[in-house]
């Protein structure tokens, strides 16, 4: 019997990958991801951005601190789950996250859908 190519490590050096929730402790997407990727030898930390859904936008210094944090961590990966809701919020955050933990390297995709009817629809 083969052993299980979901469990061998991965090729090459192992990833420093950082999880980010928006709004939500119990994200599937991260709580599946989170394990898998440990199991294939990276270095895994899960963010959760706040919880439960709510309009309330969140502070300036609410955003600096988890921008901080991501930058402390010096991920090689930064992977996002967000509801359509955040969209603004996820997108501004993206941006911010990259230049500060790899301003050299251009963003290769943001999705910019129109999300009108969210309350972080503000230019980002």
């Amino acid at each position: 019997m083969s052993p299980n190519p979901l469990d061998a490590r991965a090729a090459g050096r192992p990833l420093r990958v950082v999880l980010v929730g928006f709004y939500n402790y119990q994200s599937h997407a991260l709580r599946i991801f989170h394990p898998l990727l440990k199991q294939r030898g990276h270095e895994v930390h899960s963010v959760f951005f706040k919880n439960y859904f709510t309009y309330a936008e969140p502070t300036a210094k609410d955003e600096d601190l988890v921008v901080d944090l991501i930058t402390r961590l010096k991920p090689d990966v930064v992977a996002m789950s967000v509801w359509s809701t955040y969209y603004q919020l996820a997108a501004r955050l993206t941006r911010r996250i990259k230049a500060a933990v790899h301003p050299e390297t251009p963003l290769d995709v943001v999705l910019q859908p129109n999300f009108d009817n969210s309350p972080f629809s503000q230019p980002i």
